[in-house]
C-alpha cells in the first residue's frame, strides 16, 4: 500500500526526499510523511495519548521534529500531513475501527492525519500506471456505489473501499469532472443577450404597428395574433 500512496503522489506533482526520514514534498509548500500500523496495535487505541506510544509513529515524529529544527524547510512546520495505513486481516475492519480511526486523525498535533484501512485482496488490482485516471473511473461505478450504500463494508467490494477512502482522506487526489457539454456563465450570458437584442430589433420594426392595436376590441384579435407570433415560444 506503501508503494500506491508513493505512486500516488509522484503523479501529483510531489517529489521523494530525505532528510534522515522519507518525506514528499511539492513546491516546499505542501508536506506528506506517511508511517504504517499494524491492525493489533491500532485496535488499542482507545484515547489519544497513546498515539504518542506507537513506535512507528514516534519514529516520523522524531523526524519530522530534527527537519524543523535543521531550519532547512521553513514552511514544513505548519503544512504537513501524515498518512496512516493500517494493514487488517478484513476490510469490515473499517468499520470496526471507526472510534480508533476518529481518535487519530481528530489530533492534528504535529500533523494533519489521514488513516487508511486496507487488506492485501483490496489492492491487488491498483497496479495500472498512471494509477490516478483509473482510481477516477472506478470511483465513479455507479453500480458498485449502490452496493456500497446499501451493504456497507463487505469483503466483496474491498478494492472499492479502499478507493473510496483515498478520494475521501487524501487532499491532493480529485475527482476529474467532465467538460463536455457545459456553458460557461460567459456563454449564456451572450447567448441570452443575442436572443434578446434579435427580439427587441423585431418588437422595434413592428412599433408602428403596435401603437396602432386597440386592444379592447374583439376585431383586432387577428392582429393581435399575428404580432403575438414574433415573440418566441420556449
Amino acid at each position: 500500500m506503501e508503494e500506491i500512496i508513493k505512486n500516488l503522489l509522484s503523479e501529483c506533482a510531489y517529489d521523494e526526499k530525505t532528510e534522515g526520514i522519507t518525506f514528499y514534498s511539492k513546491d516546499d509548500k505542501s508536506f506528506f510523511f506517511i508511517v504504517n500500523i499494524s491492525e493489533e496495535d491500532f485496535t488499542t487505541l482507545k484515547n489519544k495519548d497513546l498515539i504518542n506510544e506507537y513506535q512507528q509513529y514516534k519514529a516520523v515524529l522524531d523526524g519530522f521534529k530534527r527537519i524543523i529544527n535543521n531550519g532547512d524547510q521553513i514552511t514544513i512546520e505548519k503544512n504537513s500531513s501524515l498518512i496512516v495505513l493500517v494493514k487488517c486481516s478484513s476490510i469490515e475492519a473499517i468499520g470496526n475501527l471507526q472510534q480508533q480511526i476518529l481518535l487519530f486523525e481528530e489530533d492534528q498535533y504535529f500533523f494533519k492525519k489521514y488513516v487508511i484501512l486496507y487488506t492485501d485482496a483490496s489492492i491487488g488490482g491498483l497496479t495500472t500506471t498512471p494509477l490516478v485516471p483509473e482510481l477516477r473511473l472506478k470511483i465513479n461505478d455507479k453500480t458498485t456505489f449502490s452496493r456500497f450504500a446499501s451493504e456497507g463494508y463487505k469483503s466483496e467490494i474491498a478494492e472499492y473501499l479502499v478507493v473510496i477512502q483515498l478520494f475521501i482522506k487524501l487532499p491532493f487526489l480529485n475527482l476529474d469532472h467532465g467538460t463536455e457539454g457545459f456553458t460557461s456563465l460567459n456563454q449564456k450570458i451572450t447567448s441570452v443577450l443575442d436572443t434578446e437584442a434579435a427580439l427587441y430589433a423585431s418588437l422595434l420594426s413592428h412599433s408602428e404597428e403596435l401603437g396602432q392595436v386597440d386592444f379592447s376590441k374583439s376585431e383586432e384579435e387577428t392582429k393581435i395574433n399575428q404580432l403575438l407570433s414574433i415573440l418566441p415560444h420556449d
